[in-house]
C-alpha cells in the first residue's frame, strides 16, 4: 500500500514542470487554513437526527405567587379605600375637602388600590412596609444598581408602584446605604448661597478667631488670637501662651474697645512714631473697596518705615508747618471716603455673590 501511494505521488509531481514557494501573510491565508482542517477532521460522529423530548408533567410543583410583604394597621391608603368602598368621609372638614379633591385619581381593582399615573396608566398603591421593600429591592436587591433617590423613584414608578412620600423615603434609604456613601463622588460645588456681611461703619463689627496650638515661639507662646474689622479690614493680633476667657476679654478690651473709640494715631512726625508698629495688613490695598485699612481708619495713608530709612518724595517734600492742618482736614473728609469705599465694596460683593451662587447645587438635587 505504501509503494502504490509513493508511485502515485511521483506521477503527480512529474506532471509539474516548475514550481515556486511564496510566503503568504497569516491574515491572507485563512481560507487555506480552514480547508486544511476540514480535510483532517472526521464528521462521522454527527447525525442529521433532531432529538425532541415531550414532558407530560411539570418539572416543578405549581405554586401560586403570594404577596411577600403584607401591610398591618392603618396607613395613608385607609381613608381612600374607605371612601371608595363604603363612602365613609373623614370627620374633619379640611381632610374631607382634601380627600374629595384627589379621590378621582384612585380606583380599586380586584381589591387593590391603584392611582392613575402619567409614566404608566395605573400605579399600584403600597403602604410603608411594602414601600420600604420596593426601595430596597430596586436600590440594592438582586437587580439593584445603587442608584440615586430620583432614579429609584423613576424606576419604581415605571415598575408600577406609588406612595405619597416616594422621594423622601428613597433619599433616606440611599443615605443609609454604606456602599453608596463610600463610593459616592465627593461634591466640589457649594451647597448654599453666599450671604455677604456688610458693616455700616468702621469698627462696628469684628470677626475673631484663635489659631493654635502652634510650635512654641519665643517666650513660650503657642496661640495667636486674631480680630479683623469687617469695614476697614483692620487686623489686631496677639500671641499668647495659653487661651483662657480672661485673656480673650483682656485682648478685646485693650485692642478693640479702648483703642477704637477715636483714632489714637495722627501722623504728624513723618511717621517716626510708627517705625516699630506691626504694619503688615494695615497698608495693603484691599480688593473689595480699593482702600487700605489705615486710610479708612485715619484718613491718610501710613508712612511706612522704608520711607523713613530711604525718604520718598512725600517725606522729602513735607512741610511740617502745614502737616497738622492737612491731617485734620483729611479726618474731616474721612466720612466721605468711607462712604465711597462702602459703595465699592457692596458692588464687589454683589458680583462675587452672583458668580458664587451660579455654582451652587443644593444637596439632594
Amino acid at each position: 500500500m505504501i509503494a502504490v501511494c509513493c508511485a502515485k505521488a511521483k506521477e503527480f509531481i512529474s506532471a509539474f514542470k516548475t514550481f515556486s514557494i511564496e510566503n503568504i501573510p497569516r491574515e491572507d491565508n485563512q481560507k487555506a487554513d480552514i480547508l486544511s482542517k476540514l480535510a483532517t477532521v472526521p464528521f462521522s460522529h454527527l447525525t442529521k437526527e433532531i432529538l425532541v423530548e415531550v414532558l407530560n408533567e411539570r418539572s416543578t410543583d405549581a405554586k401560586e405567587v403570594q404577596t411577600i410583604v403584607e401591610e398591618e394597621g392603618e396607613n395613608w391608603m385607609t381613608p381612600i379605600i374607605n371612601y371608595l368602598e363604603e363612602g365613609i368621609v373623614p370627620s374633619d372638614k379640611n381632610e374631607a375637602r382634601s380627600l374629595r379633591a384627589k379621590i378621582s385619581q384612585y380606583v380599586i381593582e380586584s381589591g387593590v388600590l391603584f392611582k392613575k399615573g402619567y409614566l404608566v396608566p395605573m400605579l399600584r398603591c403600597v403602604g410603608p412596609l411594602q414601600a420600604n421593600y420596593v426601595i430596597r429591592e430596586i436600590h440594592m436587591g438582586s437587580c439593584g444598581m445603587h442608584i440615586g433617590p430620583r432614579a429609584v423613584v423613576r424606576k419604581a414608578m415605571r415598575q408600577g408602584y406609588y406612595w405619597p412620600t416616594m422621594h423622601a423615603d428613597a433619599k433616606k434609604e440611599v443615605d443609609k446605604c454604606d456602599s453608596c456613601q463610600i463610593h459616592s463622588p465627593i461634591p466640589r460645588l457649594p451647597k448654599t448661597h453666599m450671604t455677604s456681611i456688610m458693616a455700616p461703619w468702621p469698627f462696628y463689627q469684628w470677626g475673631m478667631d484663635i489659631l493654635g496650638p502652634l510650635a512654641p515661639a519665643r517666650g513660650g507662646a503657642k496661640f495667636v488670637i486674631v480680630a479683623i474689622d469687617y469695614f476697614t479690614k483692620w487686623i489686631e493680633a496677639k500671641p499668647l501662651i495659653k487661651i483662657t476667657g480672661k485673656e480673650v476679654i483682656r485682648f478685646v478690651m485693650d485692642n478693640i474697645i479702648c483703642r477704637f473709640g477715636l483714632p489714637r494715631i495722627i501722623v504728624t512726625d513723618n511717621g517716626a512714631q510708627l517705625v516699630n508698629e506691626p504694619f503688615k495688613g494695615w497698608t495693603s490695598i484691599k480688593q473689595s473697596n480699593g482702600e487700605t485699612p489705615f486710610s479708612l481708619t485715619y484718613g491718610s495713608e501710613a508712612v511706612i518705615p522704608a520711607e523713613i530709612g530711604i525718604p520718598s518724595y512725600r517725606t522729602l517734600m513735607i512741610r511740617e508747618e502745614y502737616n497738622e492742618e492737612e491731617q485734620r482736614l483729611n479726618l474731616d473728609l474721612l466720612q466721605e471716603r468711607r462712604e465711597a469705599a462702602a459703595i465699592r465694596e457692596a458692588k464687589y460683593k454683589t458680583k462675587m455673590e452672583q458668580y458664587y451662587n451660579k455654582r451652587v447645587r443644593p444637596a439632594g438635587l
